[in-house]
């Protein structure tokens, strides 16, 4: 690093740097140029399944807990968090 900055200068390790930061940036998503968009259905059903698997949960949670002010309890925050 020492040759570099001696043969080139401090700016040029900036420069380094950055083009270092693009090809790891590159190498994690591994796109390597190619635009990346989103998939609006995909991602819709992916939030849809957790929801659903999130439901099972809630009704299992609420089968196994005896009060009935408990579970009235959970139905409302489990209403409130699909608003």
């Amino acid at each position: 690093l020492r040759c570099y900055v001696k043969d080139y200068g401090e700016e040029k390790i900036l420069e380094l740097v950055k083009y270092r930061r693009s090809h790891k940036q590159e190498e994690a998503t591994g796109t390597e140029g190619i635009s990346v968009r989103p998939n609006r259905g995909y991602m819709r059903s992916l939030l849809l399944h957790s929801h659903d698997n999130d439901r099972v949960y809630i009704e299992k949670l609420q089968a196994t807990i005896p009060s009935i002010d408990i579970r009235k309890k959970l139905a409302i925050r489990e209403r409130l968090g699909g608003i």
